[in-house]
């Protein structure tokens, strides 16, 4: 079987073909099963390839209806996903309506069929990867890192590169590359003979054998590349970089062109509008207004950690003040503490009182956490009493212990006042 013309490789832009079945033929098996994988003499549908998914469309096996608005849905081929080996391009189809009740309304080997191809969605990857291109080139050149990984998804881009930036340099990379959109540059396809392939200088991940399809836009990058492209750079669109991590000893950006990038733009603008009506402030001084947040926030941490010293004291003064009349339990139990308080609490409670003392932290609900020291008695052995008694967890040494238990207040108050009794006689 001969390879299957590319009119995508010759013109980005085909929107709609003619072509003829070679083999259409029930796949029975696999992650394609239920579905039928067609062959043609031509098409104009990208095959997934090079970090960039197949094109999305349909075909037409009855030729009369000329335009695909003619077309009623029952009678459309659904191309689900398309793949090359060898050459040999397999449109992997659903049939729906009436198509999809019988196989043998498919198209037999030598019809001709009509191919409609989803330009919005092709233009809109051509957006992307030919911004990439600007991209990677630009990186190259001036930083001389390589682009070691590439994956266009439908939302956004994520491009690897194996070196890393500062934050000025991210800046510099977003201008640099916006203006060679705004430079309106025209894209260049071509297949070098292999004499000049020796001495053309391109961007290409991996050694390639054969017929090499070169992309160049003027200065700014050239490279082996196997995907629909924009004609002109300006068709890209604004550039935008949305994020820049660490990644594998270098860096992963996540970029968006064109229409990708205009929804991302309205989509921080309308969060930086809601901030700014929750803070009360201009949307030019978000910032600032969380910034501002922030400082409350923490000056109310500090005022919640002194208030909470203070009931700490108070509920030991009133333990103490107990201790001459009778024999209190001194467990201290609270919905929330800040836990250097807890320790403290816990800490001051063994000066003063004999045997156990702790402060337990939570609710019936959730658990509590515990923090419990003694100046006359070892902890650990509590600890394995609580975790016989009441299926607690922690740990600790002799002086201290701390965990978890998953038991009623109730409960625990009783299982120590046992322990304390115990103790006592």
């Amino acid at each position: 079987m001969n390879s299957t013309i590319r009119l995508y490789d010759l013109d980005s832009y085909v929107r709609e073909f003619d072509a003829e079945v070679l083999s259409c033929e029930k796949i029975t098996a696999g992650m394609y099963s239920g579905m039928y994988g067609m062959i043609l003499d031509r098409t104009a549908f990208f095959p997934e390839g090079g970090g960039q998914a197949s094109d999305t469309g349909y075909f037409l096996p009855d030729r009369r209806l000329s335009t695909s608005e003619e077309a009623p849905e029952e009678n459309r081929l659904i191309v689900k996903d398309v793949h090359i080996s060898d050459g040999i391009i397999t449109h992997y189809i659903e049939p729906a309506g009436a198509f999809e009740a019988s196989c043998e309304m498919l198209p037999a080997p030598g019809t001709q069929i009509k191919g409609y191809v989803d330009f919005a969605v092709r233009f809109d990857r051509m957006q992307q990867h030919s911004g990439e291109h600007l991209l990677s080139g630009h990186v190259s050149r001036l930083f001389g890192y390589s682009n070691v990984g590439f994956h266009l998804s439908d939302d956004v881009t994520t491009v690897d590169f194996d070196g890393t930036f500062s934050d000025t340099d991210l800046k510099n990379i977003e201008i640099a590359v916006n203006e060679a959109v705004y430079s309106n540059t025209a894209c260049e396809i071509f297949y070098p003979s292999p004499e000049e392939l020796i001495t053309l200088e391109y961007r290409s991940k991996k050694e390639l054998e054969g017929a090499v399809r070169i992309v160049r836009f003027g200065n700014f990058d050239t490279c082996a590349c196997c995907a629909p492209h924009v004609k002109r750079s300006g068709e890209i669109g604004l550039f935008k970089i949305l994020s820049a991590e660490h990644f594998r000893g270098g860096t992963r950006m996540t970029i968006v062109y064109g229409m990708r990038a205009l929804k991302a733009f309205a989509g921080f603008q309308d969060s930086v509008r809601s901030i700014s009506q929750l803070l009360s402030v201009k949307p030019d001084e978000v910032a600032e207004g969380v910034f501002k947040l922030k400082d409350n926030e923490k000056n109310l941490k500090f005022e919640n950690i002194r208030l909470e010293k203070e009931l700490f004291a108070e509920k030991i003064d009133l333990l103490t003040q107990q201790s001459r009349t009778n024999s209190p339990v001194p467990f201290i139990f609270t919905e929330k503490a800040n836990t250097d308080n807890a320790r403290e609490a816990a800490n001051r409670l063994a000066e003063i009182f004999p045997g156990y003392c702790g402060v337990f932290t939570g609710n019936d609900c959730d658990g509590y956490s515990f923090i419990i020291g003694s100046k006359d008695s070892d902890c650990t052995a509590l600890m394995n009493i609580l975790k016989t008694e009441l299926d607690a967890g922690g740990g600790g040494k002799k002086t201290m212990i701390q965990g978890k238990v998953f038991k009623p207040r109730e409960t625990i108050l009783n299982t120590l006042k046992q322990l304390s009794r115990s103790a006592a006689s």
